[in-house]
């Protein structure tokens, strides 16, 4: 434990080394430094509900974005499907599909796919002499390629591969980064996770390059006695390199076996909260598992959000 307490503490300290050098170019105020901000967007309604502190407790196909390392946790192959109705006609989709592998020397492995896909369009836009009206399309896709093994009993890391394109009215272009990952399940009451996101070169479109959204998330999820196993509470930090630090917080807890309900807060986003549903499917499809979640999340600056998805284990 030791050891993982000493190496996450190393990464964070490196990867916020590279936020301070970059910051001591770009001047303090950093908002909107950073290019393909549509990285930056959570995906999984569970984990948004709980105002986005996923990084120590994603154990499904969504830890290919909170935390890669969490794909360890994986008993059966999952498929998520995902929508996000945004404010001003703004959607997002997202696939998802992971499994384990075989263990190698017992230690457990698994991989994982995703896409997201951002669209935004209806929007109204002119020539450079203020005259001819148009209409504007903006399209952004992310493909990422996931892996994750135990390095021992109860800790594991994890990578993400991803490839990057960005269309925004014609302006386009295309990029790769990745992610890093690692993950404590110290008992079975409580874990650890870190996770370095969009780590990679310059973003490159067709008249400039700007750099990624670099973020560090830091987070621990704990099960309370008090309420036994129904309960999970989840606190992150993140630190992204373009605004100030991020805190997250959230709560889930299972009314019954198959329905839970969720709170969360996020100091950049507001309030949040949502409801997920458990079921085993019979007959034919016995052994099938069909989860289904739903968040709502308040902007305090835009109109709210809902997000939608369903899972399937099999």
């Amino acid at each position: 434990m030791r050891k993982l307490v000493v190496l996450m503490s190393i990464l964070a300290m490196l990867a916020q080394n590279s936020i301070q050098v970059v910051k001591s170019y770009a001047g303090e105020d950093d908002v909107g430094v950073c290019t393909a901000e549509f990285l930056k967007i959570g995906q999984g309604p569970r984990i948004v509900a709980m105002g986005g502190a996923g990084v120590a407790i994603a154990n499904d196909v969504n830890a290919t974005y909170w935390n890669p390392a969490g794909l360890v946790q994986l008993e059966l192959r999952e498929i998520t499907a995902a929508k996000t109705s945004w404010f001003e006609n703004i959607d997002t989709n997202y696939l998802g599909f992971a499994q384990p592998l075989l263990p190698i020397n017992k230690m457990k492995r698994a991989m994982g796919i995703s896409l997201t896909m951002l669209n935004v369009g209806g929007i109204e836009g002119w020539d450079n002499t203020g005259k001819n009206p148009t209409t504007l399309q903006v399209d952004n896709l992310v493909f990422t390629l996931s892996y994750a093994l135990e390095l021992r009993k109860g800790i594991s890391c994890g990578f993400n591969l991803k490839t990057i394109k960005q269309d925004l009215a014609g302006n386009k272009g295309t990029g790769m980064a990745v992610d890093i990952g690692l993950l404590s399940r110290y008992s079975p009451k409580t874990s650890f996770g870190l996770n370095i996101q969009n780590l990679g070169p310059k973003f490159k479109t067709a008249n400039a390059k700007n750099d990624l959204p670099f973020n560090i998330k830091l987070g621990v999820g704990y099960k309370p006695e008090l309420f036994g196993e129904n309960t999970l509470v989840a606190v992150d930090v993140e630190m992204p390199k373009d605004n100030d630090f991020n805190f997250c917080a959230g709560a889930e807890y299972f009314l019954t076996p198959r329905l839970g309900v969720r709170l969360g807060y996020n100091n950049q986003m507001g309030y949040s909260m949502g409801v997920g549903f458990k079921s085993t499917g019979e007959g034919y499809f016995e052994g099938v598992e069909v989860e289904v979640d739903y968040a709502f999340v308040s902007h305090d600056d835009f109109d709210n959000s809902h997000r939608f998805s369903f899972i399937t284990k099999f």
